[in-house]
């Protein structure tokens, strides 16, 4: 069981929209999942610079000529899913998302794509109820990131670059990410990601959220989605952010050490 995030873009689309196509290193293909139970999109938002709408339409879904489609408006990376909501897809099947909005620069989303079984990758993660049975204390990292070029994902950090004050060979859960300037997401990949990317909306404007992002969804899912990082592996723990364009951004990560 896993979650991945993906993002996607369109230059120009305009009022009438245009197909968006994958951010570098993702893609709209539904990886093959195995066993019975199915996929699920758990959360999807945007980054719109012009207010428009984002849609997305896929050969299960409700139909192929709107499916889902939600007003964005500008530098929102409010849910466009309804808490404790998900949309069902197919394994091997391919999103078809169209973005609409500005007609001189680049609209861009991302989606948190929830799998039961996906082969080859061992996530890290743990239930509402799983975490408080080992909260014992919290604890930040700020780090300082650079977003890549338009609808990109930047270089990433390790998390122990700023400081590397986490107590040896312990577990951490990832509560949330809040961030001091906007962007599209805030992603972090590395050994007990399953070098899956996993990510969270990037906005000081719902910092609240942020901050509690991986905790709130975790327990309106009902699932393991709280992602768990050993500080033996901090220095293979990457960050990223992906945004409008090149630009500084300070993340801080919500922490909380657990129990042994």
């Amino acid at each position: 069981m896993h979650t991945e995030i993906i993002s996607f873009l369109a230059t120009n689309p305009g009022a009438g929209g245009a197909a968006a196509t994958a951010s570098t290193g993702d893609s709209l293909v539904i990886k093959n999942n195995r066993g019975v139970a199915g996929p699920r999109v758990i959360d999807w938002w945007g980054f719109n610079q012009t207010a428009g709408f984002q849609q997305c339409t896929y050969p299960s879904g409700h139909d192929t000529t709107r499916g889902f489609r939600v007003g964005a408006i500008v530098d929102d990376t409010y849910s466009f899913l309804a808490e404790g909501t998900s949309l069902p897809v197919t394994a091997q099947e391919t999103l078809t998302i169209t973005l609409a909005g500005s007609a001189a620069s680049t609209d861009m989303g991302s989606m948190l794509v929830w799998y039961p079984d996906l082969p080859g990758v061992d996530q890290r993660a743990l239930t509402w109820s799983q975490f408080q049975d080992r909260y014992e204390k919290l604890t930040t990292v700020f780090a300082s990131l650079t977003t890549g070029s338009i609808a990109q994902y930047g270089a990433g950090v390790a998390i122990n670059a700023g400081s590397d004050l986490l107590l040896a060979n312990r577990d951490y859960a990832l509560l949330g990410i809040s961030t001091t300037a906007d962007c599209l997401a805030v992603c972090l990949v590395g050994p007990d990601t399953g070098y899956a990317r996993i990510g969270c909306p990037g906005s000081n404007q719902n910092s609240d959220e942020a901050a509690q992002y991986f905790a709130r969804i975790s327990r309106a899912q009902g699932k393991a989605l709280i992602p768990v990082v050993n500080s033996g592996n901090k220095s293979a723990t990457l960050l990223s952010a992906i945004g409008t364009s090149a630009a500084a951004i300070n993340a801080t990560l919500n922490l909380a050490l657990l129990r042994k």
